[in-house]
């Protein structure tokens, strides 16, 4: 290339990238672990309207996972993962 040196990347140490965005919690985290039908029991201070768990489904999303939130008939919360329903084009 004109005026370009090609080198290879292996020999040249990179700074670490600064101030973008958190690191991912580690509820975030495990969540991410679960399986299809699998779920885990959240508290309602954690589920704060939808808020706390809006990292998991962002994350879920870029993963292509889904995931749903449900009370049972106790009134618990619920976290599980769903199967993710591909529209056809």
């Amino acid at each position: 290339m004109n005026g370009f040196k090609v080198v290879n990347m292996a020999k040249i140490q990179l700074v670490a990238i600064q101030g973008r965005g958190r690191g991912m919690s580690e509820f975030t985290a495990n969540c991410l672990q679960l399986e299809i039908g699998q779920g885990v029991r959240i508290s309602q201070a954690h589920y704060n309207k939808g808020k706390g768990v809006a990292a998991v489904y962002a994350a879920g999303n870029r993963r292509n996972m889904r995931y749903m939130v449900r009370r049972d008939t106790q009134g618990r919360i619920w976290l599980f993962r769903v199967k993710t329903e591909r529209l056809a084009a």
